[in-house]
């Protein structure tokens, strides 16, 4: 998919919707306008939005609480070291199914 995107762009994302998704999505409704996002936002219930906001929340304290202090290394043989190294991932691609049918 990242691949076909890459090359082909918004014509790959038509095909792969309505191929996956089996739904008819015209180009031009591929982008949400930020006016678009704040009407939907505008919709959803206050209760709603204060548990999604809780959500993430929590999700991101036990995150951080995963993270290592600092980097673990060990000399294995003198001069030779191992260890483990954590780096964040730039970004991500999600294919989230919502055909017809969501």
């Amino acid at each position: 998919i990242l691949d076909a995107v890459r090359t082909e762009g918004d014509a790959a994302l038509l095909r792969f919707v309505r191929d996956l998704d089996k739904a008819d999505v015209a180009a031009g409704n591929l982008k949400v306008s930020e006016a678009e996002f704040d009407a939907a936002f505008g919709k959803v219930d206050k209760d709603v939005i204060d548990s999604i906001r809780f959500g993430i929340a929590n999700i991101r304290h036990f995150h951080e609480e995963q993270r290592p202090e600092t980097m673990w290394l060990k000399e294995i043989r003198p001069g030779a070291y191992a260890g483990d190294r954590y780096t964040p991932i730039a970004s991500v691609a999600l294919y989230v199914p919502r055909g017809k049918g969501a």
